[in-house]
């Protein structure tokens, strides 16, 4: 079985000296299965209600791709003078021989991918 994920490169995390951290493939992992709240609105009467999204690795994969995206939206300008630029985030990205999936498998699989 084969898994396919494009997560975003997000801005690299702090050292304890204030430098910035190489972001890991964990880090970008964890952003994208990052519960995120969201609000939903019934078709028909328009109420709406507060919902928690999680997102969960269903099965373990034999192999896993992972896509890392380097470029972002970025807002350049103001009034009249306003774009929508693309920005490539150029930071370095931290690989490690093994990679632990168990903190995004659903909870019926745990153990080593790699």
């Amino acid at each position: 079985m084969y898994r396919y994920l494009s997560v975003d490169l997000d801005t690299p995390r702090k050292n304890d000296d204030g430098t910035n951290a190489k972001p890991t493939v964990e880090d970008c992992l964890e952003s994208f299965f990052r519960p995120e709240d969201r609000e939903l609105k019934c078709e028909k009467c328009e109420e709406g209600n507060e919902a928690t999204q999680t997102m969960r690795i269903l099965s373990r994969p034999r192999a896993l791709l992972v896509h890392l995206k380097r470029f972002k939206l970025v807002e350049v300008g103001q009034g009249k003078d306003y774009e929508v630029a693309y920005q490539k985030n150029r930071a370095p990205v931290d690989l490690s021989k093994d990679l632990t999936l168990d903190s995004f498998l659903s909870d019926k699989h745990v153990g080593s991918i790699l």
